[in-house]
């Protein structure tokens, strides 16, 4: 129960790297087409 716990909280934190990650790469990529 407990290990899984774990196990489980750390695959949702990864998730929200993720998609930290790719919001982050959009909004990147989104500055510097506008600047073209």
């Amino acid at each position: 129960m407990h290990l899984s716990g774990i196990v489980s909280n750390g695959t949702q934190r990864v998730q929200i790297a993720q998609i930290n990650a790719s919001i982050y790469f959009d909004y990147i990529f989104f500055q510097t087409c506008n600047k073209l």
